[in-house]
């Protein structure tokens, strides 16, 4: 063990200062590439520690049975954080006695050898380097804390229903055929870092109870499947390493069982423990199934998969970022968000094929933003509860919206209004960006044949284009951009109504009616005609015109309008 000078707590150190460390013993640290060390604390318990927290107080390296005088703290746990935070620490110039722990080395051990040393109730037993046959135990209630590190399995190795007092640890072990822990409770968390599963058989976690499943930093995956089937983990499910294999987080697998509902509190793919490394990228090539599951989050990141479908599940958020999707990502039936969080992120992320949405409940925001969707995006009979979809910067052959009415605002429209009604997007605070996700919008709303969404979607880009105030008064909200018909007609009658008080404002001896079919003829071009009452002259007959020449601007558009809509 390396420690730097100034971490070394100096000889004349009061007993009150050191009565706050504790003396731990190192029983094992990864061995492919230093990234955590497992620790026995003073309680006999074992604690993992990332090799983040070492390096910061100068530790170089931790070895095997080396021993450390340090105070801890446990780690705060945001994502996969798990095990403890060192605050600071001293070496021994002398290493003190070991720990009483029952360790077997480079040993072999057939079923019945292990089942015996279960049996014996020794606190803690640790496997260190071992070799075991085939193994199948069932119903077994072990009363002692088990860890296997660097261990080979050579055959099958089943713990079936099987109940374990603390954590079970599995950290850098290697499986040659099947392993399973169908239907175990583990008091604590299953620790299975760095394991390499490269063989003929799977993985089975089905019905398992434990707090956390940690499979990540570096796992290599099965011929077969990867079942997290039926499981209840109140705390975090992390997956991290090369998965040639399908990995399934189904409620109900069949009818072998009565559970329904897969109950996880968190589930992450490819996370870092230190943001600056590539420790957990994920690859799955095949299929990733999340069917009947109720979870907080579903959070990818620096995954790459093959397939994805998440089907009939209530989650508080789903996050893609940084992620790869080969094929197609799929979600139906789904329940997720809360108001004023984001309920399905996909940023920074790309879907070589489709993204399908289909009949599924978002409580919050839909983020597509900064992400390639190489075929086309299905937006079909979802339910957005008061969300916005961010689709700044998203390329994607086609957006489809059936019904289309679910991509406006619910709120209630006036008839008279100059705007359209609001699309549920959010608009970014810069009008380039606005307009950009606009003009999006309105090309993928003419590719699917939504014309009057369309037509929408064009007047907001042309409106949030950096125009001049008068450009956009003139031409936006008088004429509609020349797509909207409604702002032509409200504004031709305002104006109609304008010159009729006009007419009134300088000849009060007019009659009302007279001056209406006045401003209406002049509108429409027909000029004066026959008036049996009144002769229009002088500035009123200027008045008239004026209202001419705008009347057949007016009509002009109008009618450029209308045609082109004919056409379409």
């Amino acid at each position: 063990m390396n420690i730097s000078s100034q971490n070394t707590l100096p000889a004349s150190q009061s007993k009150e200062s050191q009565s706050s460390y504790s003396t731990v013993h190192c029983v094992y640290t990864d061995l492919k590439h230093a990234r955590f060390s497992v620790i026995l604390d003073s309680q006999r318990g074992l604690q993992f520690v990332y090799w983040l927290e070492l390096k910061k107080l100068g530790i170089r390296h931790l070895n095997a049975d080396d021993e450390l005088c340090a105070r801890f703290i446990v780690k705060d746990k945001r994502t996969i954080e798990r095990g403890l935070a060192v605050v600071s620490a001293v070496c021994f110039d002398k290493p003190a006695d070991k720990p009483g722990v029952e360790l077997h080395e480079a040993k072999r051990f057939d079923e019945n050898g292990l089942k015996t040393l279960l049996a014996k109730g020794s606190p803690l037993i640790v496997f260190r380097g071992c070799r075991f046959d085939r193994v199948n135990l069932e119903a077994l209630d072990v009363a002692t804390t088990v860890a296997f590190f660097d261990c080979d399995f050579d055959d099958d190795f089943r713990l079936i229903a099987c109940r374990f007092p603390n954590s079970l640890w599995f950290s850098n072990s290697r499986f040659h055929k099947h392993f399973s822990l169908k239907s175990s409770q583990i008091e604590d968390s299953i620790h299975m870092e760095s394991c390499d599963f490269s063989g003929p058989g799977g993985v089975s976690f089905r019905g398992v109870q434990a707090n956390n499943i940690y499979l990540d930093f570096g796992v290599v995956g099965c011929d077969d499947i990867v079942w997290l089937n039926e499981i209840t983990v109140p705390g975090v499910v992390s997956v991290g390493g090369t998965f040639n294999n399908d990995i399934e987080l189904i409620g109900n697998q069949d009818e072998e069982t009565s559970l329904t509902r897969c109950t996880v509190g968190a589930v992450y793919m490819g996370h870092e423990l230190y943001d600056s490394e590539s420790a957990n990228t994920t690859l799955i090539n095949a299929r990733f199934k999340c069917k009947d599951c109720d979870t907080q989050a579903l959070a990818v990141a620096n995954t790459t998969i093959k397939d994805c479908v998440i089907s009939n599940s209530t989650m508080g958020s789903i996050s893609f970022v940084d992620a790869t999707i080969e094929k197609d990502l799929t979600l139906s039936d789904v329940a997720a968000g809360q108001p004023e969080n984001t309920s399905l992120m996909l940023e920074r992320s790309s879907v070589e094929r489709h993204l399908k949405l289909f009949d599924n409940r978002l409580s919050g925001d839909l983020c597509l933003q900064n992400s390639t969707i190489g075929g086309n995006a299905y937006l079909e009979d979802n339910q957005f509860e008061g969300g916005q979809i961010q689709l700044n910067r998203l390329s994607a052959a086609r957006l489809v919206f059936l019904p289309i009415h679910h991509i406006y605002q619910k709120k209630r429209y006036f008839p008279l209004s100059l705007t359209p009604r609001r699309f549920i997007v959010d608009e970014p605070t810069e009008p380039h960006k606005c307009a950009e996700v606009y003009c999006a919008l309105k090309n993928w709303f003419s590719d699917s044949g939504q014309l009057d969404a369309e037509d929408d979607a064009y007047f907001y880009m042309r409106q949030r284009q950096p125009h001049h105030a008068l450009t956009r008064l003139i031409f936006g909200y008088i004429f509609g951009w020349g797509v909207r018909l409604r702002n032509i007609a409200i504004s031709s009658m305002v104006l109609i109504g304008l010159f009729v008080m006009i007419f009134k404002y300088y000849r009060p001896e007019m009659d009302l009616l007279v001056a209406l079919a006045l401003s209406v003829q002049s509108f429409t071009g027909n000029f004066f005609g026959k008036w049996p009452d009144y002769e229009p002259s002088g500035l009123v007959a200027g008045f008239a015109v004026l209202e001419s020449i705008f009347g057949l601007v007016f009509i002009t558009v109008f009618i450029g309008a209308y045609i082109r809509k004919l056409l379409r």
